[in-house]
């Protein structure tokens, strides 16, 4: 019987993007208690640069009216960035569920 070429995996390997790599590790070192300066310079202002907007100032975070009070405001960055970084990526359900903030 052959395959049917459409359902055929093809790829030699996963695809990832570096904006959902560098994501990724801002927040996993953010979740280790490691998140610094240093380390949003070399991931989240990175992508910043790339889009030509104002770099995340750690110790300058301004006061977001929607922010959720429960979440820590450089994490809510975090999670923002990768909110507009990987948009109509499909990423977007999977994070709110991790995160359990998805209201149903």
């Amino acid at each position: 019987m052959v395959k049917d070429q459409q359902s055929a995996d093809i790829n030699d390997c996963p695809v990832f993007r570096m904006g959902e790599i560098l994501m990724n590790y801002a927040e996993a070192q953010f979740e280790l208690g490691q998140f610094s300066q240093a380390i949003a310079n070399a991931t989240i202002n990175k992508t910043r640069a790339r889009g030509e907007v104002a770099p995340l100032n750690i110790s300058a975070i301004p006061n977001d009216p929607t922010r959720d009070p429960a979440v820590d405001p450089v994490l809510w960055e975090i999670r923002r960035e990768r909110a507009v970084e990987l948009m109509g990526e499909g990423f977007r359900f999977d994070d709110l569920r991790r995160w359990k903030k998805w209201i149903t």
